[in-house]
């Protein structure tokens, strides 16, 4: 009933027309141009449910924050608005579309709209830090962000999500894999989220994974999808980082390091190890998810190892700028085509590539250049 490049507007005809169309993409991506909290002190603490309609009317005439597709802002209110073009399209509520679509195909029996008038069993009171002691949470009425944090739900039920994902019991593996692949701006530089999930690596790995936190509670899921792992944390305490959890777990049971800082002499010499790191990272990322390499052509290749190796020749101050647009479009992804390439030359000889992400990126070049001078 709706394509991704539809304009919210069609399905929340109330939402205000703004100086510039605001697409269901660009709200997946935070590119809509829409405000986060802009008075979170008034924005924040709402003691009373509110309906769509209201949750929308809090920031509906709020001006957009740039272009959409233009820059990166984090906003809970874009995925409101979400919630709201669900709504439009479904002609059901969100919470009964999520529950009869997403929450019962997946098994999540215990995930749910918060009500805070509702005898939920075992439900968790939140707590805080102010002044060194231990004190509860504020009460906050959540229903105001309905599509963006408006949910109650265990442990058990975060990772059944990220199962019911892998085992495609709802989207078809061409939007998931969309899903989980950065976008871009329309200045050609990617932003490090897909749709409604962050896609940084962690050494290579193909990761996503997803923070949440608000009055009582500090959430993380993090999913490793080739590997069929996920680790999921909830916390109530508003003063955890959930990530650290997530990312030990990620440690123990995959039995390698999450990220790797190797050491180098001169200011020069470092300034290299980030950037052949950086293209690691984000090359070895691309393999891992779509195994195959980025380079379309011997042509599309042979351009992407004269940026890189025209990058290692610069001077000091430019190799850390070319090393940090060469993971992106307005570059052409040229580290990600030569660590893709790499990555591919390196299995088709036999090599494990789950030994880089114990080693990194330094084995990981060295053992390309030691087999491209034997051939």
């Amino acid at each position: 009933k709706l394509n991704l490049d539809d304009e919210v507007h069609k399905f929340v005809p109330y939402f205000p027309r703004k100086k510039y169309p605001v697409r269901i993409r660009q709200l997946l991506g935070h590119l809509g141009g829409i405000s986060h909290y802009r008075n979170y002190d008034l924005e924040g603490h709402f003691k009373y449910p509110k309906n769509t309609r209201e949750s929308i009317a809090v920031f509906e005439n709020f001006e957009l924050i740039a272009e959409p597709g233009t820059r990166y802002q984090y906003s809970s209110y874009g995925f409101n608005l979400l919630g709201a073009v669900i709504e439009g399209a479904s002609g059901k509520s969100y919470g009964e579309y999520m529950t009869e679509n997403v929450w019962k195909p997946f098994g999540m029996k215990n995930t749910r709209l918060d009500n805070p008038l509702d005898i939920i069993p075992n439900r968790v009171k939140g707590y805080q830090v102010i002044n060194g002691k231990v004190k509860h949470s504020e009460f906050v009425d959540i229903s105001s962000r309905f599509a963006a944090g408006g949910l109650r739900s265990t442990v058990p039920d975060m990772l059944n999500f990220a199962k019911g994902l892998y085992e495609g019991k709802v989207l078809s593996e061409g939007s998931r894999n969309a899903m989980w692949s950065s976008q871009a701006t329309k200045a050609g530089e990617y932003v490090g989220y897909g749709y409604g999930w962050g896609t940084s690596t962690g050494n290579g790995r193909f990761i996503v994974g997803h923070s949440g936190g608000q009055a009582e509670t500090r959430t993380y899921l993090l999913v490793v999808p080739r590997k069929k792992f996920a680790a999921a944390v909830a916390i109530n305490s508003e003063s955890a980082f959930s990530a650290n959890y997530a990312r030990r777990l990620f440690e123990i049971v995959m039995e390698e390091p999450w990220q790797i800082r190797q050491y180098a002499k001169t200011k020069r010499e470092r300034t290299i190890l980030r950037g052949i790191d950086s293209a690691f990272d984000y090359g070895m990322r691309y393999y891992n998810q779509n195994a195959r390499p980025r380079a379309k052509d011997n042509g599309d290749l042979s351009a992407a190892f004269k940026y890189f190796n025209d990058a290692l020749n610069s001077s000091s101050a430019e190799i850390g700028k070319k090393f940090s647009k060469g993971i992106h479009p307005a570059s052409k992804e040229a580290s990600v085509k030569v660590v893709s390439h790499m990555a591919d030359m390196l299995k088709r000889e036999g090599k494990n590539l789950d030994t880089y992400y114990h080693g990194g990126a330094l084995p990981f070049f060295g053992d390309y250049i030691k087999w491209y001078r034997s051939q």
